[in-house]
């Protein structure tokens, strides 16, 4: 399929986005560079018009701001008569989605690994129904984790730190096991209603057997 068009990419003034914006203007679109720092994106900017003379739109956005998300596109449309490509490459702070387990399950769990090699294992009632639902769907399985992550692993509120990670060099602090996610206290709050979920299924197939 031919590139071609307006293509809007979030998180542009670094790293894969600003690489994305460059990609595109290559390709001849009209390239639109979103992100907070206005100076940055101007200097992305200058750099997609020297690929084929690319047009670009700056458009500063803080990511954090679900109305001011919309700005992008808008200015897209009116700029360029249209917009044929979305690409989201800002960081959103991610928090622990939900279920949440304490470390010493898990890691009662890799003992248990040692002892009995597994190709894999699943923590936890609730993570193992995933599995089985994307076997038995898989597209419908991996819309609902789509928006399960959206919904509760990235922030809708603040953005993500700007880090180097702690692949070169140490996260600053003290170790400890815990690290503040309340892993163990939502495990117990969360143990009656995965108690529940096998009589649940089993009763729902059972009308779905009485039924037939």
């Amino acid at each position: 399929m031919r590139v071609r068009g307006s293509v809007v990419v979030t998180g542009a003034s670094s790293g894969i986005g600003r690489a994305t914006a460059l990609a595109f203007a290559r390709k001849g679109c009209a390239v639109v560079p979103a992100a907070r720092r206005e100076e940055v994106l101007e200097e992305v900017a200058r750099a997609c018009e020297r690929h084929r003379g690319a047009s670009t739109l700056v458009v500063p956005v803080d990511v954090a701001d679900p109305e001011a998300v919309r700005n992008p596109a808008r200015r897209a449309v009116k700029g360029f008569g249209r917009l044929d490509v979305w690409v989201d490459h800002t960081g959103r702070k991610p928090v622990a989605m939900p279920p949440v387990h304490g470390p010493e399950r898990v890691a009662r769990a890799v003992v248990g690994l040692a002892r009995s090699p597994r190709r894999e294992v699943v923590v936890g009632p609730a993570g193992r129904q995933l599995p089985m639902e994307a076997k038995a769907a898989q597209g419908s399985a991996e819309k609902t984790m789509a928006v399960r992550v959206d919904r509760t692993h990235l922030s809708r509120r603040e953005p993500g730190p700007t880090t180097h990670g702690n692949l070169h060099a140490p996260i600053p602090g003290e170790g400890a096991v815990h690290g503040g996610r309340h892993g163990r206290r939502r495990t117990v709050v969360r143990r009656p209603t995965t108690a529940a979920l096998p009589t649940g299924a089993a009763l729902g197939g059972g009308r779905r057997l009485r039924t037939r």
